[in-house]
């Protein structure tokens, strides 16, 4: 069970940080393409979000604590924050 608890824990971590992500570029896209990737990247971080809840949920049924401030997300996430220096080219 401990396996799978730490899995689902890298899983969760790895959703949110990518949540944040695409919120972020949700947030902050600009350029001829702005209406596209905006509603793109916020489809995007609401299914993400939907997600992450059923897997907390679940980290939770199984008697754990699914990661829940950004020092847990990011101590477990498998991504790297990206650049910021985008454009929507």
């Amino acid at each position: 069970m401990n396996k799978i608890l730490t899995s689902l824990n890298v899983i969760a971590a790895t959703t949110a940080h990518m949540t944040l992500i695409m919120q972020n570029f949700h947030w902050h896209v600009t350029g001829p393409h702005f209406l596209e990737l905006h509603e793109f990247f916020g489809e995007g971080y609401k299914h993400h979000a939907e997600a992450l809840d059923e897997l907390a949920e679940r980290i939770v049924a199984l008697g754990s604590n699914a990661p829940a401030t950004l020092a847990e997300i990011g101590q477990h996430s498998l991504l790297k924050d990206p650049s910021y220096n985008l454009t929507a080219k």
